[in-house]
């Protein structure tokens, strides 16, 4: 059924009125009229009857008239949701990141973006890199900060900065005078490390394959802290990015050490899916381009990149 048709059809019968269904839907009076007539030629039957200068339902214009009250009535409760959904999306902004961003990096970036944008909300959600890309392409995030082994395709990407991967110690352990460590030297060493799918692991294992170096690994958790508190007796090293370990750096009882050989880096990147960006995630998208603190950001490609290398 043709819904042009339908819709005129619809409206004069609601009005009781082709002149004003016309004005209701921004057309003459005759195209009204030669829509409800093509609907009775189609269908063989008669819609309306005129008496004096009323027009009345006939029994078949009351049942078509039931059936278009439902679907145009389905049609404006649709655009009731979609706009209510617009409304709401325009003042939520979903972030998911890593335990260390959410409570190292974002929070200084989060803070300049809810003083440009005070009525939009907030929501940091902590995870793996994994299950937050999943969550991601469910569109249950709007932008994820992250640094995952294998990036999917399907979604599009920013880079954001650069953490330098270090050996870290504790100050019982013999190398915490030290300065750096030739990768040779972690053979004779007990590792604990991050669980297998994470992008440190990761970075480590093919770092350790590219030497042809068997790594003894003792321990392994998902846990940031659990590492640190093994790292205590100075018989094991472990491997983090500066900002999962500054504070524990600050007080003198961590020691990051960089590798001889060659430096190691993770790549972290912002993840969105461009064409379901809302405002907001694009305003923070914005602040994330933006130079602060005064670091320095190269500029060029569809919006500023965000760029930055961090390490010592």
């Amino acid at each position: 059924m043709n819904l042009k048709r339908l819709e005129a059809f619809y409206w004069a019968a609601k009005l009781r009125s082709c002149s004003k269904a016309a004005e209701r839907l921004s057309v003459t009076q005759p195209a009204v009229t030669m829509q409800i007539r093509e609907l009775e030629r189609t269908y063989k039957i008669r819609l309306f009857r005129r008496i004096g200068n009323q027009i009345e339902l006939t029994e078949a214009g009351r049942t078509l008239y039931s059936y278009a009250q439902r679907i145009f009535g389905l049609a404006e409760e649709a655009e009731e949701r979609l706009l209510e959904l617009g409304r709401i999306r325009e003042e939520v902004l979903r972030l998911g990141t890593t335990r260390t961003y959410a409570r190292c990096v974002l929070p200084p970036l989060i803070s300049v973006f809810q003083q440009e944008n005070p009525r939009v909300k907030v929501i940091l959600k902590e995870g793996g890199s994994l299950q937050l890309l999943e969550d991601l392409m469910a569109s249950r995030q709007d932008l994820v900060i992250a640094a995952p082994p294998r990036p999917p395709r399907n979604v599009q990407s920013l880079p954001f900065r650069e953490e330098e991967i270090f050996v870290v110690v504790s100050r019982n352990h013999p190398w915490f005078e030290r300065e750096e460590v030739s990768i040779k030297e972690l053979r004779d060493q007990i590792l604990v490390v991050r669980e297998k799918g994470s992008a440190t692991r990761s970075a480590v294992s093919k770092l350790f394959r590219k030497y042809g170096l068997k790594a003894t690994v003792s321990l392994e958790g998902e846990d940031a802290e659990f590492i640190k508190e093994m790292l205590k007796g100075g018989d094991k090293v472990s491997f983090f990015v500066l900002p999962s370990i500054e504070k524990e750096v600050t007080q003198g009882w961590l020691k990051p050490l960089r590798l001889k050989e060659e430096r190691l880096f993770l790549e972290v990147k912002v993840f969105f899916l461009a064409e379901d960006l809302s405002p907001p995630a694009r305003g923070f998208l914005q602040i994330l381009s933006a130079p602060h603190d005064g670091t320095s950001i190269k500029e060029g490609g569809l919006m500023p990149p965000l760029f930055l290398r961090s390490g010592l």
